[in-house]
């Protein structure tokens, strides 16, 4: 009987700093694509958007946090709402969130691979770029079926590399010499239309609560975890503050970049790619940078 409990049970060898990682990683959007999006929604007030997002999420994770060491096996949020409201809910959310994580590996994979053609000038149509991207998503689901160590790892060297770009992007529009607090006049610039009688700055800032999307993960994968229930904790509010601390840091540099004519109707940017495109308007070593940090 005891051997049949032990091969009931998933294999305890992931580590926290791997939880940290993939946790953290769910929720680090592909910034150098989307950017022009999050600044279309709060423009140069954008960072201040996301801090402000931030301390909405935080409670939510702290809710995760009480609840993940409780139930520490996957499909938590199932357990969650069956038990706290009934089992129709449960069902709802759990089916909700799984047909939300079925969309997101998709537009992500076709954000990078959009970036990857443009860096490289590669003129492609649409269709090229969603084959391209399906070949990927397989890659893809073979890697997840390797041990969760070998995710783990992987996602730690990317999450590494990601802010590391995002930080050195942002210090050098600081140092570039073109980066001034005039740029902040029009805090409040938005492209979302009122509604009700609510500015479109406030809707937009309510649209970035999707690049949060990713701590609710932990409670997946502390059933394979080597380390105490109770350290989830750390990955789950740590992925939320990591993340809120990146995004603000880089629209403060990128929000004083002359960037708004770039997402404005016409604008070389209005689609996507707002800092790789200030970084190739400047010119020299910024279009080298732009490939190299891929922000």
């Amino acid at each position: 009987m005891n051997e049949g409990n032990e091969e009931s049970h998933l294999h305890k060898s992931l580590k926290l700093i791997y939880v940290y990682a993939i946790a953290t990683g769910a929720i680090f959007t592909f910034i150098g694509y989307w950017d022009s999006i999050f600044y279309e929604y709060c423009g140069p007030g954008t960072w201040l958007a996301f801090l402000l997002m931030t301390l909405m999420i935080l409670p939510i994770a702290f809710v995760y946090c009480e609840l993940a060491p409780m139930f520490p096996e996957a499909g938590g949020e199932l357990i969650y709402n069956t038990v706290g409201l009934n089992k129709h809910m449960g069902f709802l959310s759990a089916w909700l969130i799984m047909l939300a994580w079925i969309a997101v590996p998709p537009a992500a994979v076709m954000a990078i691979v959009q970036w990857l053609f443009h860096i490289f000038h590669i003129s492609s149509s649409f269709l090229v770029i969603e084959i391209v991207a399906g070949i990927a998503l397989i890659g893809y689901f073979f890697l997840s079926l390797q041990s969760v160590e070998v995710a783990g790892r992987i996602q730690l060297i990317m999450l590494i590399l990601a802010i590391g770009g995002c930080i050195a992007a942002s210090i050098g529009f600081m140092c570039s010499g073109y980066w001034s607090i005039d740029n902040f006049k029009n805090f409040f610039y938005t492209q979302a239309s009122p509604q009700l009688g609510i500015p479109g700055w406030i809707i937009g800032l309510a649209f970035l609560i999707t690049p949060f999307f990713g701590f609710e993960t932990v409670p997946q994968m502390i059933e394979e975890g080597d380390f105490p229930l109770k350290d989830s904790t750390k990955a789950i509010w740590g992925s939320v503050v990591t993340c809120g601390i990146i995004y603000s840091f880089y629209f403060i540099g990128l929000g004083g970049m002359p960037v708004q004519p770039l997402v404005e109707e016409g604008g070389a940017a209005s689609n996507g790619f707002l800092g790789i495109y200030m970084m190739e308007q400047l010119g020299g070593g910024w279009q080298t940078a732009s490939i190299l940090f891929g922000i």
